[in-house]
């Protein structure tokens, strides 16, 4: 399939007011100092087949005039294009009109976006009709490949690269791939039915985790052995452990001699506390009744001072709503201040309406055509059509004023139904509110006097009753008792319980580092557990590496397979299917070599060429020649040969206005 370039039309693109060029099929150079419109040429005729410019914005952004920062606005943008498609004319044409609304009760119309209209071969059509019509020309995608040198290396993704490159040169068999690798056909195997891809993300995640794992390990370890107890003289500790459960078993032997005289001595103990209980119960009871009284006034003037506050605000409430009723009082007297004057107003003129008089002698008796006087009887007609239609706007006019006049008194008896109804809240309010302030004063008094007892009241305490002939009382029982237990003889057991409870704490310690016997094995136990574990994960490890690895070795196999036979359609450009890490792994990529360098980092000339030559072999493979834009001529005037029309652009000082160069 042969794309031929005939003409290419544009109005109001970027700022190009109006330019038409007519390859008619033939190569073409088009030449013009920097800023002439030149690479506009190739937006618009990207935007009317693709909707984008060179740079990539789509739309309206594409196409539109700008003037600084902002839209020049009040265009209308088109570009048509015609092509020659084998011998048939094909036309697509394009306009995008600015959409303005005036909304309602404003005076400046306001912007409201765009509005694009297709056309192909003259005829209307929707938006997808007019894209299925481009497609119809060239494939999807392919039409953009084959119009621009830089798309494919530039705009396309890497996997897109590789995936057109290898269905150009036909796609190679895992069976190729692995034959006479032992370690590709073991990953064959492995994978079943996944792809590499998705088989090499379950391995990375899989190291991931173990890796994780392995970390982990050493710091258990470090924890288990900081953790461990220091080791221990055993023989020592079990010796010591005996001793101390002799000596503990003597001094019990001593305690249960001595049994009933350490229980009389408790139970003495025992009165005693409760005999000091009961004496601080009698004072705490002392104390209390005596401060009752201050508690009772504290109360009072609690429940007083929140009556007092509460008051105060239900009247600072009355307040506030007596006056917004005020001022709703005021405006329902303005209003009904202004229907006086209007029913004052309407009443004068119903009046006026019902004396007005027909007066027939204001009636002409010449013809409005000639001038010449009528005849009696046409003038009594016209007399007798004057005063119906006076009698008619008469009572037009007295009806009209009487209803105003109902209409007012309506109103007005709304507007006096308002004020009473006002004016009654407004009293009852103010009546309210005085009775409030009446009981506000009536409790300051109270409150006062309230203080005053309080300031007045005595405020007791423990000491207050010291003498107090209840707490004298039991003071004497406590002396008594309290006498009674220093008399015991308790000496010698309370150096006993002493030594005993010496000997058991020396013992609970022996017990205790003992016990840590259990924890160092345990401890001991625990960190070859974890060792073990390391040992075992690292062998996972291990193996999980060697998949990853061959899964690098398989891409590389593979790539290597295929590059030979990508590389044999090209003769400007070469193409790296992967590229080695630091980490000695391998990604897969596909990138353009041109000469010694990479595509990304070549010159402008050398991109161009290396761009004509993936077209060249596309568009052999697939069979479809369009027009080629090749921006930027002056950088390479010896461009590489191709079968496709192209549009050269080529940037010339001097000149002031675009020419076309056959």
């Amino acid at each position: 399939m042969e794309i031929k370039l005939i003409q290419l039309s544009l109005n109001n693109i970027k700022g190009v007011k109006s330019y038409t060029i007519k390859p008619n099929g033939r190569s073409t150079v088009v030449s013009g100092d920097n800023g002439t419109g030149k690479t506009t040429l190739f937006d618009a005729y990207l935007w009317v087949l693709f909707d984008m410019d060179s740079s990539g914005r789509k739309g309206a952004e594409a196409v539109k005039t700008t003037d600084g920062s902002d839209y020049v606005h009040y265009l209308d943008h088109t570009v048509e294009v015609i092509f020659d498609q084998n011998g048939k004319e094909r036309k697509y044409k394009k306009t995008l009109k600015e959409k303005w609304t005036k909304p309602r009760r404003q005076q400046k119309k306001r912007y409201d976006g765009n509005v694009t209209s297709y056309w192909v071969d003259d005829v209307p059509v929707k938006a997808n009709e007019y894209i299925d019509a481009v497609f119809d020309l060239v494939p999807d995608g392919l039409f953009q490949i084959l119009s621009d040198p830089v798309y494919f290396s530039t705009r396309l993704h890497w996997k897109e690269r590789l995936e057109v490159l290898t269905e150009m040169s036909g796609k190679v068999s895992p069976a190729d791939i692995v034959a006479g690798n032992p370690l590709l056909e073991d990953l064959i195997t492995d994978m079943g039915d996944r792809n590499l891809e998705d088989y090499k993300r379950i391995q990375q995640d899989a190291k991931r985790r173990i890796d994780q794992e392995i970390n982990a390990i050493p710091l258990r370890i470090d924890e288990v052995t900081h953790n461990r107890p220091a080791d221990q003289d055993w023989s020592d500790l079990e010796h010591r452990r005996d001793r101390l459960k002799d000596k503990i078993t003597n001094y019990d032997k001593q305690l249960a001699e001595s049994s009933e005289a350490v229980k009389a001595v408790r139970d003495i103990a025992a009165r005693l506390e409760q005999a000091k209980a009961k004496r601080q119960q009698i004072i705490d009871e002392l104390v209390r009744q005596g401060n009752q009284e201050r508690m009772d006034l504290r109360n009072k003037l609690h429940e007083l001072a929140m009556a007092k506050e509460m008051k105060r605000d239900e009247l600072h409430s009355i307040q506030r709503r007596v006056i917004n009723l005020q001022h709703e009082l005021e405006a329902e007297s303005v209003k009904r201040n202004v229907l006086y004057k209007e029913f004052d107003e309407a009443k004068a003129a119903f009046h006026d309406a019902v004396s007005r008089q027909f007066v027939g002698s204001d009636i002409e008796g010449n013809c409005p055509t000639c001038g010449q006087p009528l005849p009696e009887d046409d003038i009594a007609d016209r007399i007798q059509q004057a005063k119906d239609a006076f009698n008619v706007h008469k009572e037009t006019e007295i009806s009209r004023y009487k209803q105003q006049i109902e209409d007012i008194n309506a109103t007005g008896k709304q507007v006096s139904s308002n004020i009473n109804n006002l004016e009654t809240e407004i009293n009852e309010l103010i009546g309210k509110r005085d009775a409030l302030e009446t009981e506000i004063n009536e409790l300051i008094p109270e409150i006062d006097d309230i203080n005053k007892r309080l300031e007045r009241a005595a405020y007791y305490q423990a000491a207050d009753f010291e003498t107090h002939e209840k707490v004298t009382v039991a003071s004497f029982d406590v002396m008594q008792l309290e006498t009674e237990f220093h008399q015991s003889k308790v000496i010698d057991n309370v150096d006993t319980l002493l030594k005993k409870s010496l000997a058991q704490k020396e013992l609970d310690e022996v017990i205790q580092l003992l016990a840590t016997k259990d924890r160092i094995n345990d401890a001991d136990k625990r960190i070859a557990e974890l060792n073990d574990e390391l040992k075992s994960k690292s062998v996972i490890q291990a193996e999980i590496e060697g998949k990853l690895y061959a899964c690098d070795e398989y891409v590389v196999a593979r790539t290597r397979a295929i590059e030979g036979k990508i590389n044999a359609m090209f003769s400007a450009v070469e193409f790296k299917l992967f590229s080695e890490q630091i980490n000695g792994g391998v990604v897969e990529t596909c990138e353009a070599i041109t000469g010694d360098t990479t595509y990304s980092k070549a010159n402008t000339a050398a991109q161009i060429n290396a761009g004509l030559d993936i077209i060249r072999a596309i568009s052999d493979h697939y069979g479809y020649t369009v027009p080629v834009f090749v921006d930027r001529l002056e950088s390479n005037l010896h461009l590489y040969p191709i079968k496709s029309q192209y549009i050269a652009l080529l940037a010339k000082e001097g000149d002031i206005k675009m020419e076309v160069i056959e």
